[in-house]
């Protein structure tokens, strides 16, 4: 079990701080009692500079988890190997796909990881590929790929991928939450929620070991979500008896305004900067 928690948000799409960047783009370094990783690297390097300001070196990371492929979660990793090689890097094995977004003139441009497998390692990357359920250490679980089982939360059609020249609507299977459970609660991080909030934490709260939800941190993805998603979505949650919502990266403007108005105190917009403290008898 945890029994300390402390997550510093290094990239996000926002911030409140003159002396912090933002760009579209995620990235948390999490310590722990039993030790400290980064989730996601941002678009670029910058979330190292911010780690600087902040006063956070990389030497003491035991590990990178890499939420799903696309190049705003993924970008920082060859400069994170600049400052911490080897590393062990935590992913689903369909990240490496060739991921593309279209257009709304049906243009298509890369999304995906902007270095190949092969490069990465090169440079001390030591890929640990999970497509299920993993625990890093006693206490902390990567969840692997997450069921559909919403007819709310659908895949996004402009987001895709590139076979043999054939490109398909991505099912975005390498799309993962971590869970850390401290004594009492569970604190669930994610990327973007590709496979949907809600379908994530169902998913979380089916898992062997799982705790009541005591925090929820990370990208939604309901920038472009219909009103009804909004809705099942908000509904949903309030059947959760957790503690606070934090929104990050993707989860958009006018979610995060109906999130507040349904949430109130415990609902918070997180920004670059930002460190949230856990701790056991959450």
């Amino acid at each position: 079990m945890i029994k300390d928690l402390k997550v510093t948000i290094l990239m996000d799409n926002i911030t409140f701080r003159r002396d912090l960047i933002a760009e579209h783009g995620l990235c948390l370094f999490i310590e722990t009692n039993k030790g400290n990783m980064l989730f996601d690297t941002g678009a670029s390097p910058m979330f190292i500079e911010n780690a600087k300001k902040l006063g956070i070196a990389f030497d003491n990371i035991d590990a990178l988890i890499l939420s799903h492929g696309h190049y705003d979660h993924t970008g920082g990793i060859r400069a994170l190997l600049e400052y911490k090689s080897p590393l062990k890097i935590y992913m689903h094995p369909y990240g490496f796909e060739e991921k593309i977004k279209k257009d709304c003139k049906g243009e298509c441009y890369p999304i995906g990881m902007p270095c190949n497998k092969e490069n990465l390692e090169s440079l001390g990357a030591q890929f640990i590929a999970n497509k299920g359920p993993q625990e890093l250490t006693e206490g902390i679980l990567l969840t692997g790929s997450i069921p559909r089982k919403t007819d709310f939360e659908s895949l996004n059609s402009t987001l895709c991928i590139e076979e043999e020249g054939h490109i398909w609507v991505d099912p975005l299977w390498d799309d993962q939450a971590l869970v850390i459970n401290i004594e009492g609660a569970g604190i669930v991080i994610t990327g973007c929620a590709h496979s949907g909030i809600v379908n994530t934490l169902e998913y979380v709260q089916s898992l062997e070991y799982s705790q009541p939800i005591g925090c929820i941190i990370g990208g939604m993805h309901l920038k472009d979500a219909d009103d009804e998603q909004i809705h099942e979505t908000i509904s949903y949650l309030k059947k959760i008896e957790f503690s606070q919502l934090i929104a990050l990266h993707c989860t958009g403007f006018y979610a995060a305004s109906k999130l507040a108005s349904a949430f109130e105190e415990k609902f918070h917009v997180g920004s670059v900067g930002d460190i949230w403290e856990f701790k056991g008898a959450y």
